[in-house]
């Protein structure tokens, strides 16, 4: 006689995200890489619309300079919408996925899109922001951007902007 109850439920091994206490957190080498590749990705934009756009206008070419500088904004606009379909996807960025690493939540899942823009990003930049225009200087705004750098040096390496968004940025 079989010991088998034909009215139980069906047992079957059931793979889960794996969470982030499961998975090798990115070093702080891997993670300033990537902010460095995502900022040269930007910066060559807005040096040559720094540049071209005063120059077309002095030379007398104001409507090339209006040409060149909705050029470079909509540019800028196209690599940020990537940034964004990348996050969205994948939890990367471009500096990100050109290092190997990705954002997760405590969770193991991909963190939403506003998540990363709102409690993410936001606050700090909100805060430094307020900073410098209460006092009038930038230092006090530039002290809490490197406060939030500062926690990376924790041991779980997640800077004060994961912590806020529930964030771990982990080796893929």
């Amino acid at each position: 006689m079989s010991t088998m109850n034909p009215y139980q439920s069906p047992q079957a091994p059931v793979q889960d995200w794996a969470d982030a206490s499961t998975v090798e957190a990115a070093t702080r080498w891997q993670r300033l890489a990537a902010a460095f590749i995502d900022g040269l990705v930007y910066v060559p934009l807005g040096l040559a619309a720094a540049l071209a756009i005063p120059f077309l206008i002095a030379s007398g070419s104001r409507e090339a300079g209006l040409l060149v500088g909705i050029l470079m904004l909509l540019a800028l606009a196209g690599l940020l919408i990537w940034n964004l379909v990348l996050l969205a996807r994948s939890g990367q960025t471009i500096g990100k996925k050109a290092m190997g690493i990705c954002m997760i939540r405590s969770d193991g899942s991909v963190p939403h899109v506003l998540r990363v823009i709102f409690v993410r990003w936001f606050p700090i930049a909100l805060v430094a922001y307020l900073l410098n225009a209460m006092t009038g200087t930038p230092y006090l705004g530039a002290g809490v951007q490197l406060l939030n750098l500062l926690f990376i040096f924790g041991p779980t390496r997640r800077c004060l902007h994961d912590v806020l968004a529930d964030t771990h940025v982990i080796q893929v």
